[in-house]
């Protein structure tokens, strides 16, 4: 037994590991170190959403090797979308022979007990310690208690501990958290009411935000809160990003996953990566796949297509709505919004006059029939005067009628 007059304190030390493998070696001494380490509970089972799940660790040495010990916790095994790691808090030391009482450090993560200074022998030193942990995705986890004997205390000692490593699992049984009557709700970006079936937007770059999804879990099993993992896919086009916020940065990933670890509203972002083309959008809450929003990415305008409606126009200062409708597309079909045409008069009779293409590209057409005759109408993305680019395949044909009578005509109903 151990007659050291020298500090004797027990180290616990949380160390956020996944799969950390520790090599036990026989102590160097025959004499009995009488280490123990031990869990109150194996075994835990929670539900998501639960506050944390929590046990007592008890660590006692014998110093015969050393005046410190100190115990490495690791999390050897969990589900890979977790990010939640065990934290040691203080608790009274009901189980405590020799040293001070145990602290725990500001960052949560080390607590320890040590020797009041008093020049005094202790036999054993022991202490209990709380470890919580509080896993929001469902599935088993492992943690793994390992004790080492300390030189000081931050190095280890080549002498091994006898205590046995212990294991504490936690089990998450599988919710429903977000089922498939969760709803979103799509947007173009900056849109804050309605919603959308298709969102159309320039193709542009990664700086671009095209759209917002707002995903609204529908928590059974936890009333008000709980774990809802929400995981978006975008095949296609652009890019995704996943938060709290209808604004939240592009991950630049084609799949993103966002742990709200509440109840409420998460928002999926879709940004342009400078390609055109149409893309579809999963939205999936816990594995639960909840809805599918579309967005599509336009390029420039490749053609334009132009539809009389209205041959003939009256005359005068007024006006004459729709007379001609035109959709403008890209290279791969998709109707393009935004884009200026004109509609270039031949002649005196019709006044020039330009429109926006809308959503999905199309746009109406009113003219000015300034005088009685007829003249051709093209539709080119320049205005009169300039060489166009892009033109509807032919010119159409609109005439200009007037007000006044130019002769009259009789005819009798019967031959005789």
């Amino acid at each position: 037994m151990s007659t050291k007059t020298t500090f004797k304190r027990i180290a616990l030390v949380t160390v956020a590991a996944m799969g950390f493998g520790l090599l036990s070696v026989a102590p160097s001494t025959a004499t009995t170190q009488q280490d123990t380490l031990t869990v109150s509970s194996a075994t835990t089972t929670i539900a998501a959403g639960s506050t944390s799940a929590s046990i007592t660790l008890t660590q006692g040495f014998l110093g015969v090797n050393s005046d410190t010990m100190s115990v490495t916790a690791t999390l050897t095994s969990g589900p890979a979308t977790n990010e939640v790691m065990p934290v040691i808090t203080e608790t009274t030391p009901t189980n405590r022979v020799g040293g001070a009482n145990p602290s725990v450090s500001s960052d949560g993560l080390t607590g320890i007990v040590g020797d009041t200074g008093s020049v005094t022998s202790y036999h054993l030193t022991s202490a209990d310690f709380k470890v919580s942990f509080a896993p929001v995705v469902s599935g088993t986890y492992v943690i793994t208690f390992n004790p080492y004997n300390m030189d000081s205390m931050t190095a280890r000692s080549t002498v091994a501990a006898r205590a046995a490593a212990v294991t504490w699992t936690v089990t998450v049984p599988s919710q429903t958290f977000g089922d498939a009557t969760s709803t979103i709700v799509t947007r173009a970006a900056g849109v804050t009411t309605g919603s959308a079936a298709t969102v159309s937007v320039a193709a542009g770059s990664s700086t671009a935000q095209a759209a917002t999804i707002e995903v609204t879990p529908l928590i059974a099993s936890v009333a008000t809160t709980g774990s809802t993992i929400i995981t978006a896919t975008i095949t296609g086009p652009g890019t995704v990003g996943v938060g709290a916020t209808g604004d939240v940065a592009s991950s630049l990933l084609k799949t993103a996953t966002y742990n709200k670890a509440s109840a409420g509203i998460g928002y999926v972002t879709i940004w342009a990566d400078g390609t055109s083309g149409t893309s579809s959008v999963a939205i999936s809450v816990n594995g639960t796949a909840v809805g599918t929003a579309t967005v599509t990415f336009t390029g420039a305008v490749a053609t334009v297509t132009a539809t009389l409606v209205k041959p003939v126009i009256a005359a005068g200062s007024t006006a004459t709505a729709g007379v001609i409708t035109l959709v403008a597309k890209d290279a791969n079909g998709n109707g393009v919004s935004g884009s200026t045409f004109y509609a270039v008069s031949s002649g005196s009779s019709i006044v020039s006059t330009s429109v926006t293409t809308g959503s999905a590209g199309a746009a109406s057409i009113s003219l000015v029939g300034s005088v009685a005759g007829t003249n051709t109408v093209t539709i080119q993305n320049v205005a009169a005067g300039s060489t166009a680019t892009i033109s509807a395949a032919a010119a159409l044909s609109v005439r200009v009628g007037s007000a006044t009578e130019s002769s009259v005509t009789k005819t009798l109903d019967k031959a005789t």
